[in-house]
């Protein structure tokens, strides 16, 4: 916390959870180059389990160390195919060993309950942008720019 209050300008930490991924910015060690590379990957809005329908790449290459880049590429070409009902269905992806399917099934889903939805307007010269997260049915998040 001495950290915060050594700046200029000065701020207490928030000690508490993040509202937006733009504060990882306000926490030491988070540079614009870090951010930037984690943004795509990453949301301050669900916890717990990936959901494998619609994690990137990166994301399920993440997951475990066994994890590859072409397991991870193997994985989304069968989801394009047809959508996982469950993640006990990733025995289905070839190269794909029993262990590693059991280790990500106790870490993945094949249901989101949080959802980002970004408009872009433009009319007569001016342009608005609109992005919401959506969680439980309800609006969590607003923000226009």
């Amino acid at each position: 916390a001495d950290h915060y209050n050594l700046l200029t300008p000065s701020y207490n930490a928030k000690g508490g959870r993040l509202f937006s991924l733009e504060e990882l910015l306000l926490i030491k060690g988070y540079s614009i180059d870090v951010f930037k590379k984690l943004r795509p990957h990453i949301t301050v809005w669900a916890v717990g389990p990936i959901n494998i329908n619609t994690a990137s790449e990166e994301v399920l290459t993440s997951l475990s160390d066994d994890m590859t880049p072409s397991s991870a590429r193997a994985i989304i070409e069968r989801r394009d195919e047809e959508p996982f009902r469950h993640s006990s269905e990733l025995n289905t992806v070839a190269g794909l060993d029993s262990e590693t399917v059991i280790k990500l099934q106790l870490i993945t889903t094949t249901i989101s309950s949080v959802f980002k939805i970004t408009s872009r307007a433009e009319a007569r010269g001016a342009i608005r942008e609109v992005e919401a997260i959506g969680k439980g049915g309800l609006i969590a998040y607003w923000r226009e720019r």
